[in-house]
């Protein structure tokens, strides 16, 4: 009778495991959230040091440079908004904004790794380290659907970004830790 009684809990612990893993590798991602970009949202273009264009690159918005120079801003920019620079005004602003977003990004819990997938679902994705994209990664979901890459080291990105569904641009962000080249 205790053989009986074992080998049946045996038989439970063991199922209770697979149906946890496989529960696990079938989850839906966890909820990524919007930060709240504060004066930076205003902003296509915002850098501490320097911002370099290689060919012309045309932004909407404002670019800014803080605590950085003017003379530091090279390359041909054609710029729908302002350019401010320097340790306090706008773009002091806008920094203080873009840091808290910042934050708000990496601290969200990651859903897994992210390691150039083609077609992620909305949510929070890490990498282990530098990532280099060059396919063309589509974000397709609702209008409310948030995308979040973590990258804690440097990003080069010269692929293509194609959002399908109801997807909006404005809710896909990109928490770098070092640098970005695209």
């Amino acid at each position: 009778k205790l053989l009986k009684v074992l080998i049946v809990t045996t038989i439970m612990v063991m199922s209770f495991t697979m149906l946890g893993l496989s529960q696990e590798a079938f989850a839906s991602p966890l909820a990524a959230t919007a930060p709240s970009l504060g004066a930076a949202g205003a902003y296509s273009v915002l850098a501490a040091q320097s911002a370099s264009s290689a060919n012309t690159t045309t932004i909407a918005g404002n670019l800014g440079l803080s605590p950085g120079l003017e003379v530091s801003i090279t390359g041909p920019w054609v710029v729908g908004g302002a350019i401010y620079f320097g340790a306090t005004g706008p773009a002091a602003d806008a920094q203080a904004g873009a840091l808290s977003a910042y934050n708000n990004l990496a601290g969200q819990t990651s859903d897994g790794l992210w390691s150039g997938a083609l077609e992620p679902q909305p949510g929070v994705w890490s990498s282990g380290s530098s990532e280099t994209f060059t396919g063309t990664l589509t974000l397709n979901g609702s209008y409310t659907d948030v995308w979040v890459f973590q990258i804690p080291a440097s990003l080069t990105f010269s692929g293509n970004v194609v959002m399908g569904g109801a997807a909006q641009a404005c809710h896909v962000f990109w928490q770098v830790g070092e640098s970005v080249t695209i």
